[in-house]
């Protein structure tokens, strides 16, 4: 008989109260939200004033609670739908308008 693989909770927002119903303690959804923005295990640590080694338990704590293997699949669960294509297209938006401005300078 195969083994079930657990099921992956159901996020719908960025925020505590939809974290903790996936089963994250408060300082876990904190330690998520600095890794959704890009801060990596010793500088999470330095700004929640923890233990390096504090923040990485968490970590683990975080993508076995998400049932995800990776940081970047953690903070995909977290981050609804909706809210990856808005920060998706601000960014090929951004780049688009470094491009726009390069040719500008450029004389094209």
């Amino acid at each position: 008989m195969a083994k079930a693989l657990p099921q992956r909770p159901v996020i719908e927002a960025c925020d505590d109260t939809s974290l903790r119903r996936a089963g994250l303690s408060r300082r876990e959804a904190e330690v998520l939200h600095w890794m959704a923005q890009g801060k990596r295990d010793k500088a999470i640590a330095i700004i929640l004033g923890i233990s390096y080694r504090t923040v990485t338990h968490h970590v683990s704590a975080i993508l076995q609670k998400l049932c995800v293997e990776t940081r970047t699949a953690a903070v995909a669960v977290a981050i609804p739908p909706d809210m990856q294509a808005l920060q998706s297209g601000q960014k090929a938006d951004k780049i688009g308008n470094l491009t726009d401005r390069n040719l500008h300078l450029r004389g094209t």
